[in-house]
């Protein structure tokens, strides 16, 4: 939630409610008013942008961005090439390469909890409804959402070129969404999804992965390449440790997945047609190079052979193949591999930590920790605490440090004194 890759774009919302941006801008999905590409970071400050409201969340499409602020607001910029006149740009176009409000009066003065990009479409949750949808994931060209605590699992879309990515045992798209029978994962509640290109990911509340859809790359994890029409498992905690998969993330070529001992996985292009661990970095003794060990990450982001993590202490890593722009490290050369995670120096980042504590009421808390932390998803023991229960054990494993100007209640209500 706090890191959203887009085709290119690479966007992290910080310690103090900013965003840092770069990457690809060809669309203005970078919000800094043109399409020139960033090779470094640049900041998209709460105060200069965003109203002086803090940012909570991001999510981005191919070439659009979009994020949530603390008081329930959906900010979007960026550009649909699919409604360019002959493919260029209009003057409204250039207007979105700048964040836009969408306050809650365009959702009947209800406030925005979580925002989910497609590749040229974005889905809201707000509100409640029968259901009370608690997470929502958007792909390619389709979308997921988890009901009632875990028990609902709704897909809808186009699964283009019949891949299945709906996991419905065929190649039927339906417009609205249309709910997968329990059975499918094991009668086991729903604790995260996650969409990609023409793939879908679920993972069940006993740590079990499954996946749907194309698998040309081996990206679904089946040790085949051939794609399936229902969702099929992958493993749980026989195959990445105890308590299994925690969250996943894909887009294109690959699949990142992060299990509850905070380790990443891969599985897909150049990588393996099942999922691999991600090794350490080789011992370097460089000065002022933090080396690379996979250990306490916190969240993970993939896009189009691009991938990112973030640790416990706030941390940005990232490695991959930087087709559509540079890492953030002032170089820009198309085809680089880096196939170990490379640190971003946080000079680049204003010095400040990636992550953030949420002042937000129990739903923004619930919609948070069902991505980031093992014990606070859905039919837990702990989904029904108050809000204070619910942010003391959000923090207690994730270790995401409080501001150093914090007074002494807040450091101690996430359990560093």
């Amino acid at each position: 939630m706090a890191l959203a890759l887009g085709l290119g774009s690479i966007n992290v919302v910080t310690e103090n409610g900013d965003v840092y941006t770069y990457g690809f801008n060809n669309g203005g999905q970078l919000g800094i008013g043109s399409r020139e590409n960033q090779l470094t970071p640049v900041l998209l400050s709460k105060e200069a942008v965003f109203g002086g409201r803090e940012v909570v969340m991001m999510s981005a499409g191919s070439q659009h961005t979009a994020c949530v602020t603390v008081d329930g607001a959906c900010w979007t910029w960026g550009t649909n090439p699919l409604s360019y006149p002959n493919g260029i740009p209009t003057a409204n176009d250039l207007r979105m390469m700048r964040p836009s409000r969408l306050g809650p009066s365009h959702f009947g003065n209800l406030s925005v909890l979580m925002v989910a990009c497609g590749s040229y479409f974005t889905a809201l949750r707000f509100g409640a409804d029968t259901t009370r949808i608690t997470m929502i994931a958007a792909g390619t060209s389709h979308t997921l959402a988890i009901g009632n605590a875990g028990e609902f699992l709704f897909l809808w879309g186009n699964a283009r070129s019949g891949s299945g990515a709906l996991g419905q045992g065929d190649t039927h798209n339906p417009g609205t969404p249309r709910r997968i029978p329990p059975h499918t994962h094991n009668g086991m509640h729903v604790s995260y999804i996650a969409a990609g290109h023409d793939t879908s990911a679920v993972i069940t509340v006993d740590g079990v992965l499954w996946s749907c859809g194309n698998n040309e790359y081996g990206q679904l994890g089946h040790r085949t390449l051939a794609p399936t029409n229902n969702l099929t498992r992958v493993g749980g905690d026989e195959w990445f440790g105890t308590g299994g998969a925690r969250t996943a993330a894909h887009r294109h070529l690959n699949m990142l997945i992060l299990t509850h001992t905070k380790q990443v996985w891969i599985c897909g292009m150049d990588s393996s047609r099942r999922p691999v661990h991600i090794p350490n970095a080789a011992p370097t003794h460089a000065a002022g190079v933090e080396e690379f060990h996979n250990t306490n990450i916190a969240t993970i982001a993939a896009c189009h052979r691009k991938f990112a993590l973030v640790t416990e202490r706030g941390s940005l890593y990232t490695f991959g193949t930087a087709v559509y722009g540079g890492f953030g490290y002032e170089e820009f050369v198309s085809g680089l591999d880096h196939s170990i995670p490379r640190l971003m120096s946080k000079t680049h980042l204003g010095m400040v930590r990636v992550g953030r504590w949420h002042r937000r009421h129990q739903d923004m808390a619930e919609a948070f920790a069902m991505g980031h932390h093992e014990r606070l998803g859905a039919n837990t023991l702990y989904h029904d605490a108050d809000y204070q229960d619910l942010v003391m054990l959000m923090f207690g494993d994730m270790r995401i440090q409080p501001p150093r100007a914090a007074r002494q209640g807040l450091r101690y209500l996430m359990g560093f004194d």
